[in-house]
């Protein structure tokens, strides 16, 4: 996800108005949005890295009964991100969003339920399970 936002405006269409250094394509915009919509698998795996974390340290769950949790541990973010993305792609949600390309902000359901409706679960979340 870094090396996206550090394309910054690039992937933006080109003659977009307002953004400086706009070069890009509509599919670029997309890449870049994917890809950038696709990082919020990120902090997922850390909100779910505290519960693992919980389960060993307070609750002294065993190796085995962790085991049967880590297929969760691990599918929640990433069918989550890569779901998020792709269904923002067949909605054709990426525009240039002042930076860079990602959910447009109209309509900002999208950018809650996708993005940060998830991310505050998280912070709550890895929060409480410490």
């Amino acid at each position: 996800t870094t090396i996206w936002y550090t394309l910054s405006t690039t992937p933006i269409p080109s003659g977009s108005p307002n953004v400086y250094g706009a070069q890009g394509t509509q599919a670029s915009c997309t890449a870049q949005g994917f890809f950038i919509q696709a990082g919020i698998a990120t902090p997922m795996l850390n909100g779910m890295l505290s519960i693992y974390y919980l389960l060993i340290v307070r609750y002294k769950w065993k190796e085995h009964e962790i085991k049967k949790l880590q297929k969760y541990f691990f599918g929640i973010p990433f069918i989550w991100a890569l779901a998020t993305a792709s269904v923002s792609v067949g909605l054709s949600l990426f525009q240039g969003a002042n930076f860079w390309c990602w959910i447009a902000p109209l309509p900002s359901q999208y950018r809650w339920i996708f993005y940060y409706g998830p991310l505050w679960i998280t912070i709550f979340i890895a929060t409480t399970a410490m």
